[in-house]
C-alpha cells in the first residue's frame, strides 16, 4: 500500500526523491530532457554505449510534436524548435 509522506519543504521532497533513486541497487540510466533536446545525438550515443547497444549514424531529430492531434494535457504540445526556444530561455524556466 502507498504511504503518505510529509516533507519539511518542496526542496526537502526533491532531495528525498533523488536520494531514493541514488540509493537503488538496480542499474539505472537517468537522462534529462534538456540534455536530449540540446545534445540529442551525443546523449543517445552515450546511452547506447552504456547499455551495450550500437549507435548508428542515422540519428535524426523529429521536428514535429511527438503528440500531434492531441487533446487534454498534451494539446498544443511543442515541436523541436518551440521546445528549444522555451527551454533555452532562462526567463521561461
Amino acid at each position: 500500500a502507498l504511504e503518505m509522506k510529509r516533507y519539511e519543504s518542496l526542496l526537502d521532497m526533491w532531495n528525498q526523491w533523488y536520494m531514493e533513486w541514488e540509493e537503488q541497487t538496480f542499474p539505472a540510466l537517468h537522462t534529462r530532457f534538456e540534455d536530449l533536446l540540446f545534445h540529442g545525438e551525443e546523449v543517445v550515443k552515450t546511452a547506447c554505449e552504456c547499455v551495450g547497444g550500437v549507435f548508428t549514424d542515422n540519428f535524426e531529430y523529429v521536428e514535429d510534436s511527438a503528440k500531434p492531434n492531441s487533446f487534454g494535457i498534451h494539446k498544443g504540445s511543442n515541436g523541436l524548435v518551440k521546445a528549444m526556444l522555451q527551454y533555452g530561455d532562462p526567463s521561461k524556466r
